[in-house]
């Protein structure tokens, strides 16, 4: 039990080069108060901890006290709808579980956190029949392709890699990374960079689907399907796929699309 614990914090528990694992927050993030409340400020990627500071007239080098002296005028909802409806950063209200579950969308995603559905008509493979289990790896032979980015999606692969499974992780040429955090999350695993807005990168992205046994995929619900990359389109290219999809408010509701 304590090596699995390790496992799931090991981002914040690893050691390279004698130093141990840097933050994957920035300086400005977390909790901060408002007139009425708090809001959860995320600041990991460039985008989101510049945003802030332009959303709240300052410039990009500000401390996080002047920060939280601007974040202090506001309400927490009217920020919440400013920074992630009006605009694209990762700024949340903080609220009560009584609160989050009289919600719209809390009540659209009973199910949550995990729904299974299928969509092939194929009746599907046994664990048995898709790895080739030997001894403690008893996913070996798993082959799995994973797209997607932060921390949620990659943990999954990373375990999966743990365990066994053959996973090459899908990134992206154009999109900030985060290394500090990626040099674990990417432990076990294969990587590769396609820009499936390129035509030749998504080909080969499509002949990795062909192949795999299990896509799991982190991005924002809507992503892929605008890119031709719908469920019904995967499972023509390999009827035997396994699709896990991550996201942070499911797949149902009036905020999936957050």
């Amino acid at each position: 039990m304590k090596h699995a614990a390790v496992e799931f914090k090991s981002k914040r528990l690893y050691i390279l080069d004698g130093k141990p694992a840097p933050s994957p927050w920035g300086p400005i993030g977390g909790l901060h108060q408002t007139s009425d409340g708090y809001v959860r400020v995320h600041d990991s990627f460039p985008d989101h901890a510049n945003g802030i500071l332009e959303l709240m007239g300052l410039p990009l080098d500000s401390s996080r006290e002047k920060l939280a002296e601007k974040i202090a005028e506001w309400a927490s909802i009217d920020l919440e709808h400013t920074a992630t409806v009006e605009g694209e950063l990762m700024t949340y209200a903080l609220r009560s579980y009584r609160q989050w579950d009289s919600l719209p969308q809390s009540k659209a995603i009973t199910s949550f956190p995990i729904q299974v559905t299928q969509i092939s008509s194929t009746e599907p493979k046994s664990l048995s029949e898709l790895a080739q289990s030997s001894g403690a790896k008893f996913l070996r032979g798993l082959r799995v392709l994973e797209m997607s980015r932060v921390i949620a999606a990659p943990l999954s692969g990373k375990t999966l890699a743990a365990h066994g499974a053959d996973v090459i992780w899908v990134t992206s040429p154009h999109l900030p990374d985060l290394p500090t955090m990626d040099r674990d999350l990417g432990r076990g695993k294969r990587t590769v960079q396609l820009d499936i807005n390129d035509t030749t990168d998504k080909e080969q992205l499509a002949e990795l689907i062909k192949t795999c046994d299990v896509f799991i995929q982190g991005l924002r619900p809507g992503s892929l399907a605008a890119k031709g990359l719908l469920p019904e389109e995967l499972i023509k290219l390999n009827p035997n796929i396994i699709i896990a999809n991550m996201s942070a408010l499911g797949p149902d509701g009036p905020w999936y699309g957050r």
